[in-house]
């Protein structure tokens, strides 16, 4: 018999906390420090749908879902984590020994469509391509129900940069072009100070810094950026100051000063021997003297003297990750829509209104990458 429970209430999540954090691991995005953030700043919009699965040996694994009601779309369940927050790496929160017990109990329950867990399309952004948990779920799934529709999007890429023990020896693995930005940068170094905050509330000042100078940059290509969301700083803040006393996953949030003007800022997380950087912004102003290429530069020496071996730039396809040496991991967004008539039914609707935004915001708004 499979034992699987559907968590509703935050307080029964929060009890879970210490074993989620143990079969969650490293992997920052399925931390219960950056989902609860993500739920306590987003949750008035969404349900909580957590997909709990407990084997008779005691072992447990989860899949961390919201459900959100929409006219169209019905019932969806997403990520937590989902949205403008572009959580990465989504997935099954479960020790790699119980994978497949839990995948099924996982399939069987989306199968059955309970009341509990009623639903009209998954819409699961942020899945690695060869995430062998997600793929083995949806492949029980598509046997269980032959009818079911999926889709496989491919959405954008995480960029990984292997770090090397000195800053010398990160420099020979650039090309030529790189290696001469980097002595652009030095020679126009002179008075430039980067600053990593020693405090919560000074970390709090260099969030504030870096959200205005995120959103110059967007304001400028006239488009809205992920500051525009006041949910979206607000789940910032929590993060930071939530992990802010956690040694093995603390965050750093740094800015770049031209005399005493914040020019770039880059707000990071480690974790066992990654460092990621998950947002960060420049002032347009100043690009004359590259300030984005300073801050990049500078948070490479400083994952390398704090002893990290890699630095996962995040989601996002912009040419300078590949220029620093960043190796792509492909992301998907999973669209699956349940064989019900009427759940198709919404699927065909909510895709072609979709498509109809999607069209007119390119027609009307400038291009520009994420």
């Amino acid at each position: 018999m499979i034992d699987l429970e559907v968590i509703k209430n935050p307080a029964d999540w929060e009890a879970l906390r210490t074993e989620w954090n143990q079969l969650a691991g490293d992997r920052l995005c399925r931390r219960y420090e950056w989902l609860r953030a993500w739920w306590d700043t987003h949750g008035n919009d969404n349900d909580l749908a957590i997909l709990r699965w407990k084997s008779p040996r005691g072992s447990q694994a989860f899949l961390p879902l919201a459900r959100q009601r929409a006219w169209i779309a019905g019932d969806c369940l997403v990520w937590l984590g989902s949205g403008k927050a572009c959580s990465d790496d989504m997935g099954i929160v479960c020790h790699e020994s119980d994978l497949e017990e839990a995948v099924e109990g996982f399939a069987m329950s989306l199968k059955e469509q309970k009341q509990a867990l009623k639903w009209d399309r998954l819409d699961l952004d942020g899945v690695r391509a060869d995430d062998r948990g997600m793929n083995l779920l949806l492949n029980r799934l598509t046997e269980l129900v032959p009818s079911v529709q999926t889709e496989r999007r491919p959405s954008l890429n995480c960029w990984i940069v292997p770090l090397k023990e000195t800053w010398d020896s990160q420099l020979a693995t650039f090309s030529k072009r790189v290696r001469k930005i980097v002595r652009q940068c030095e020679e126009s170094h002179v008075g430039h100070v980067l600053e990593i905050a020693n405090t919560p509330d000074q970390a709090i000042e260099f969030v504030r810094d870096i959200e205005t100078l995120h959103q110059s940059c967007w304001d400028q290509r006239g488009v809205p950026g992920c500051f525009s969301s006041p949910n979206f700083t607000e789940f910032v803040i929590q993060l930071v100051t939530n992990l802010w006393t956690d040694s093995k996953n603390r965050p750093y949030v740094g800015r770049l000063l031209a005399g005493e003007a914040p020019i770039a800022g880059s707000i990071a997380f480690g974790q066992g021997d990654l460092l990621s950087i998950y947002v960060s912004g420049m002032n347009p102003e100043y690009s004359e003297i590259r300030p984005g290429w300073h801050m990049n530069f500078g948070m490479l020496q400083f994952a390398i003297s704090q002893g990290y071996r890699s630095m996962d730039m995040m989601r996002g396809d912009e040419e300078y990750k590949s220029r620093l040496g960043g190796i792509a991991f492909a992301q998907e967004r999973w669209i699956i829509t349940a064989p019900r008539w009427s759940s198709q039914l919404r699927g065909r609707v909510y895709n072609t209104t979709a498509s109809f935004k999607h069209w007119a915001t390119n027609f009307y708004t400038p291009a520009s990458n994420h």
